[in-house]
């Protein structure tokens, strides 16, 4: 059993204060851990805390990108707006056709824009969206310049076709995760 440090008392377990003499007890130093436990602790704590600092750095890299691509592609979508606009006005082009090459510029913008994030090191391999839908934009755009308002309905259902016969063909040559 412990002994008070100013009285000599002996104290019960888990005591705090004598009651006999009335002051605290010092605890005992708890064991020192085993060495090969320190430094496993420790590696592990450091290594959780690279990954996620490397997590952190990794996101706000790409958020840098992204946002420099948004303004490039605003800045692509006045210059289309702009350019449609001078032409029709000065008789270039009938106002008419606006949408048609509205609808073209945008596909083209969408197209240049997953380009753009399938060549960057950030953003590889994920333009997969944006180049289907500019397909889309584009084609709608060019089969209501070429006034094949009528089919227009089934150039969406060959690009369709398309892309589910492209996807199939990803799949098959991708390994499944196990």
């Amino acid at each position: 059993m412990p002994k008070c440090q100013s009285c000599g008392a002996e104290l019960p377990e888990g005591t705090f204060v004598c009651q006999k003499c009335g002051s605290a007890v010092e605890l005992p130093p708890p064991p020192p851990p085993k060495e090969g436990a320190i430094s496993r602790e420790r590696r592990e704590r450091y290594e959780k805390e690279k990954a996620e600092k490397e997590k952190a750095e990794k996101r706000e890299k790409e958020e840098k990108h992204e946002d420099r691509f948004g303004a490039v592609i605003g800045g692509l979508i006045l210059i289309l707006l702009g350019t449609i606009m001078y032409l029709a006005q000065n008789r270039v082009i009938p106002w008419r056709n606006f949408g048609g090459y509205f609808l073209l510029g945008m596909g083209l913008i969408l197209i240049i824009w997953a380009a753009a994030r399938y060549f960057s090191e950030a953003f590889k391999g994920t333009a997969l969206g944006l180049l289907i839908g500019g397909l889309i934009l584009g084609a709608l755009g060019l089969s209501t310049l070429l006034e094949l308002r009528e089919s227009w309905p089934l150039v969406l259902i060959m690009l369709g076709l398309i892309i589910i016969v492209g996807i199939a063909a990803a799949v098959r040559r991708s390994p499944r995760p196990r």
